[in-house]
């Protein structure tokens, strides 16, 4: 029997693949890659790069795209899958519906320009060879353990070449890294660095083989969209995020606070008509938001970075939002903010719904109390019990089971959020608010989400979600005047009867955060990059999910994920190589939710693995 070493040497060889490593600041701060590359410390947190053995602090694991994809085109399976974009969803397309981010006009747009690389214009245009990639990069932060702070940040890359049943399955999404914690990096731009030449190359062209000409082509692959929750897409924007007081990608909203309160957090809200303070506008209208453009996005950016000092180049970036130029603008394929469009899972989910509880609970904030939307604590426990009881008479093909909304709301996910919110809510909160109209208020917002989850949208279904959108943000914040000729009381009365959550009231500007303005640019986020789950991030939460669980070591969390991630990888490349069945490879070990289990099982994977491919070995197909 073969020692782990042992055994890994046999997949490097077989595998042909192995992670480029770069040193990286002990605190996350930065990589030594680019600008950085020649520094001996950290410029943020003035750490040293080496420790006194002379060997870097930390270490950031990049695993390259290039031979993956190179592998992919090699296989003739994984080249059939991959004519999808060109072949299947192009005979299939309808003008007037959007069915894939295909449909969007980003896309469209992209397939009659030149590609352009630093400043140089190449004879080709953008996905003019049937056999060109498109791909999505996403990023997303996690914690390796509960109870700690610490947090790590994986990158991965999405084929959109794929079909839509295949695409997002955990075996055919590509981490090319971990960015280790303990902190959320200071500058994520080092670490995405060597996957942006590698794209770059890949825009020009790299030679590959094509299994199903049997032939070399120059293989093209180009980013189109990049997605996340917010404060991760804002890392990668360069913005200055949710609560600066430019805070939204999409349009340039100026967001306000109320200056007789301590609370220092900036909001949203359409109406400023009751705001003590002066403000440049006094009501934005939802259908004519000032919406950003990637010119002015771009100029916006470099006048932040060539600003004369310090003190103007922070006064710009409080004006525009945006801290300086990103490095992912180097790839022409992806237009800021047109290309990052806002999460729906996190929007939805993680934010709205969650919020929307907490207000009918009763505790949203502190600012409950005397509120017509808040429903007695026996009628809210009758909810919960409801909706719990709820699932036995549900399919488990519609979702997991869901805990009670009264009592266990911390062990909610997205995933039960969004089959309480659409399956059960609607019928366990008919008839329990003191009025109907926040009932009415839900329904439609439950109506919207359905429009925006269909598989296949139409150019009229868009229109409806836009206007469905507009209203219920108008809605949400509604405060209705009362006639001039009323008494005092009947005023106040008119009032509290015909406001919702915000009430243009500027003591409840917390009821509208960012989250609520967002929901306004969905519909634009569907014409340009296609239907919502193109863009999700539930395939983002699976991926941290199950790196998580991987981690073997509490003292080296970040060490025990580059390791598995370096073995999943190669024997992924090793099952694309050499055309191997499941069976052949054998399957890694799916870890257990205990973060005790030991590393022998992964050893017993790979020591049993390497005596199986020598007998099954054959020539690669390239």
């Amino acid at each position: 029997m073969e020692n782990l070493a042992k055994t890994r040497s046999h997949v490097l060889a077989l595998s042909r693949f192995e992670p480029v490593k770069f040193a990286c600041c002990i605190n996350s701060c930065i990589c030594y890659t680019g600008p950085y590359a020649d520094l001996d410390e950290c410029p943020n947190c003035r750490t040293s790069r080496l420790n006194e053995s002379g060997r870097p602090r930390r270490i950031f694991s990049y695993m390259p795209l290039i031979p993956r994809l190179r592998a992919l085109m090699s296989n003739r399976t994984y080249a059939t899958h991959l004519q999808y974009r060109a072949d299947e969803h192009a005979k299939n397309r309808r003008p007037g519906t959007t069915m894939d981010i295909f449909d969007g006009l980003h896309y469209r747009k992209l397939l009659g320009e030149r590609v352009v690389v630093e400043d140089q214009t190449y004879p080709h245009n953008y996905f003019s060879d049937h056999r060109d990639i498109a791909l999505g990069f996403a990023t997303d932060g996690f914690t390796p353990f509960k109870k700690r702070k610490h947090t790590a940040w994986i990158l991965l890359i999405f084929n959109y070449n794929l079909p839509p049943d295949e695409r997002f399955r955990k075996d055919n999404i590509l981490c090319v890294g971990i960015i280790p914690g303990p902190k959320k990096p200071w500058d994520a731009d080092s670490f995405i660095y060597p996957l942006v030449r590698e794209l770059l190359q890949l825009a020009i062209g790299v030679s590959a083989y094509d299994a199903l000409s049997r032939s070399l082509f120059a293989l093209h692959a180009y980013v189109i969209t990049g997605f996340g929750d917010i404060p991760a897409i804002s890392m990668l924007m360069h913005m200055k995020g949710h609560n600066g007081l430019c805070p939204c990608r999409m349009c340039s909203i100026v967001a306000i606070r109320n200056p007789d309160s301590g609370n220092k957090v900036l909001y949203v809200p359409l109406s400023r008509h009751n705001h003590p303070a002066p403000t440049d506008v006094v009501e934005y209208r939802p259908e004519n938001l000032p919406l950003r453009s990637h010119e002015d996005f771009m100029a916006q950016a470099k006048a932040v970075e060539s600003a004369p000092t310090e003190i103007r180049r922070e006064e710009l970036a409080k004006t525009y939002g945006i801290k300086g130029t990103p490095l992912l603008s180097a790839l022409g394929s992806l237009r800021f903010p047109q290309s990052f469009p806002y999460d729906f899972m996190h929007l939805i989910w993680e934010n709205l719904i969650p919020n929307l509880v907490r207000f009918w609970s009763g505790r949203y904030k502190g600012m409950d109390d005397g509120q017509s939307y808040v429903l007695s604590p026996d009628i809210w426990q009758a909810v919960g019990t409801t909706s719990a009881a709820a699932t036995r008479t549900i399919p488990s093909s519609f979702g997991t089971s869901i805990p009670n909304p009264a009592t266990d709301c911390s062990s909610f996910t997205s995933s039960t959020w969004s089959v309480w919110s659409l399956f059960i809510a609607p019928t366990v909160l008919q008839g329990r608010f003191p009025e109907d109209r926040y009932y009415d208020h839900f329904c439609s917002l439950v109506r919207i989400l359905n429009l925006c989850l269909q598989f296949e949208i139409s150019e009229k279904d868009i229109d409806e979600i836009e206007l469905g959108i507009r209203k219920w943000v108008v809605d949400y914040e509604r405060c209705v005047r009362p006639f001039r000729f009323l008494s005092e009381k009947m005023k106040a009365d008119s009032i509290h009867a015909s406001s919702l959550y915000y009430q243009h009231k500027p003591e409840r500007l917390p009821a509208c955060p960012l989250t609520i303005h967002a929901l306004l640019h969905i519909p634009d986020q569907i014409r340009w990059m296609g239907p919502c789950w193109t863009t999700w991030a539930f395939p983002i939460e699976r991926q941290c999910g199950y790196f998580q669980r991987s981690i073997q070591s509490r003292r080296n969390p970040y060490v025990s994920m580059d390791r598995h991630l370096t073995d999943l990888s190669q024997l992924r490349q090793i099952k694309i190589l050499y055309n191997l069945t499941d069976e052949q490879l054998g399957r890694p070990p799916e870890y257990a939710s205990s973060q005790t289990k030991k590393l022998e099982d992964c050893k017993s994977h790979l020591v049993t693995f390497a005596p199986n491919i020598k007998r099954i070995y054959c020539r690669p197909t390239i």
